[in-house]
């Protein structure tokens, strides 16, 4: 992956292999291969995406989701009308 632009918004996976790569709201965050995500920018609210391994991810304009490998869904950053509280089974 290569990134350009304003430093701050692209973080430390520059030039590193990704599976995906999600952009939103001054924020971009990557899936890497091994599952783990990764957000940089000046979204602080994204800049913490939960541990573990994940298949896909989509990110808002101050939220963000992604599907676990086990089909569970995690969210987070902001949460003003709820967006990032995933509803439950």
């Amino acid at each position: 992956m290569a990134c350009w632009g304003l430093r701050e918004t692209f973080g430390s996976f520059n030039n590193r292999i990704t599976r995906s790569v999600h952009c939103g709201n001054d924020c971009t965050c990557v899936i890497h291969l091994d599952g783990t995500i990764e957000c940089a920018g000046l979204n602080d609210k994204l800049s913490r995406p939960p541990s573990g391994r994940f298949l896909q991810m989509d990110v808002g304009h101050d939220h963000a989701c992604a599907v676990r490998g086990d089909g569970s869904v995690a969210c987070w950053g902001g949460n003003y009308y709820g967006q990032a509280t995933p509803p439950t089974r």
